[in-house]
């Protein structure tokens, strides 16, 4: 592990390895064995960056808690890309080298930013709500890709890769672990009773079911990817 410089466009960077160590070396087996609080995390394309539901080993569910400010980083990423193409309407739409570099430089250090700070606010509130797993919700690379070109370059659930990336590197340094579940039929079904979900508002980010019981779809996402975590780590439990 020695230092080793790299030459980064005009700049000579000196790159420094650091070993950390964590003092919690427990598996994701042993910590389901013990009981553990999980947090499940869902990402959301609303003002909510995010929604987690915290539960005990058993499945109780004991905290809820929604990120926000979705609104105002999708704000200010379209201030700075009306900007964009008002420079580029300037120059008759021809696209020149270099161009808007500052903008698009403002663009990334934006998303860098509010991906660190939601990212720390969630370690935050695990650490407070004493939880050991973190359970993010795991899809085919093929609806990924997809579903982030729909949601836009700049949108609060884009960001969620990012917010992904932060969290496992956060949360390993906390003693938490962070592990994936596929998430494939979490919105489908109430988490409340088990019934189909027969009516989804997008746009509300709302869902109500066969029973009538009624909710955020995205904390309702959540805490059947918490159940479905625990159902699939309780079989290998011995």
């Amino acid at each position: 592990m020695s230092p080793s410089v790299t030459f980064e466009k005009k700049y000579l960077m000196l790159h420094v390895p650091v070993k950390e160590f964590t003092a919690d070396t427990a598996t994701v087996k042993q910590r389901i064995q013990e009981g553990r609080r999980i947090c499940a995390i869902q990402f959301t394309n609303g003002d909510a960056f995010a929604v987690g539901t915290v539960c005990d080993g058993s499945g109780q569910e004991t905290d809820v808690k929604f990120w926000n400010g979705g609104k105002e980083y999708t704000h200010r990423c379209s201030q700075i890309e009306k900007k964009i193409r008002k420079a580029r309407k300037s120059l008759g739409e021809e696209k020149q080298p270099g161009e808007n570099r500052k903008y698009w430089m403002h663009l990334k250090h934006l998303s860098e930013h509010y991906a660190h700070e939601v990212s720390t606010q969630i370690i935050k509130f695990c650490l407070e709500k004493q939880v050991s797993l973190i359970v993010l919700p795991k899809y085919k690379k093929e609806y990924t890709g997809y579903v982030m070109i729909g949601s836009g370059n700049w949108s609060t659930l884009h960001l969620s890769s990012r917010i992904r990336n932060d969290l496992t590197y956060k949360a390993w340094k906390n003693g938490i672990l962070v592990i994936e579940t596929y998430a494939k039929g979490i919105s489908e079904t109430c988490a409340r009773c088990g019934a189909p979900v027969t009516i989804v508002n997008r746009k509300t980010d709302e869902y109500i079911c066969q029973n009538g019981h009624r909710g955020s779809r995205s904390l309702n996402s959540a805490r059947n990817l918490s159940h479905k975590c625990i159902l699939q780590l309780g079989k290998q439990v011995v």
